[in-house]
């Protein structure tokens, strides 16, 4: 009997239904915690640090907010969409430049499993490697931090030593 049923109307029917079953699933009832906006400015040896990388912890949430440095060492925070900004609380913060000596090395093409093997020998033991101090990597070690409000304004000068 099933091989009677024609294919050609089974499969957009299959794709509809997982379609619908997806879509049902991914608002699985969890409700967001409020985000407000973060902005900021992140400064070394007197000057703004461009292509940082700025993270907020905070113990309320498993969630971070990141953001990224811009030419004028300035940065939004983003929780879950673009530039909408920190879970209220106070927040440990990192930030880290990668120094250019440690992007990814050209590719063997004669041996390209050694450039696999060393990608994924760091990925097990990662290490950042950046411009600035070693303990703003660190949340423990970095002595940052700030709180978010939902009065605001949480626009924050960053000075690392």
């Amino acid at each position: 009997m099933l091989s009677q049923v024609r294919s050609d109307t089974i499969v957009p029917q299959l794709i509809l239904l997982t379609a619908l079953l997806c879509f049902s699933g991914c608002s699985d009832g969890v409700k967001r915690p409020p985000v407000y906006p973060v902005t900021g400015k992140v400064i070394w040896n007197g000057k703004p640090v461009e292509h940082a990388a700025v993270v907020f912890f905070t113990p309320s949430s498993p969630r971070v907010a990141r953001g990224e440095t811009d030419s004028q060492g300035q940065f939004k925070l983003t929780t879950f969409n673009s530039n909408d900004g920190a879970i209220p609380g106070e927040h440990t913060i990192t930030i880290t430049k990668q120094k250019p000596s440690t992007a990814a090395p050209p590719i063997n093409l004669d041996n390209p499993g050694e450039a696999y093997s060393k990608a994924m020998a760091d990925a097990a033991n990662p290490k950042i490697d950046s411009e600035l101090p070693s303990r703003y990597a660190d949340p423990a070690q970095s002595g940052l931090v700030r709180t978010v409000t939902a009065e605001g304004p949480n626009d924050f000068e960053i000075v690392l030593e």
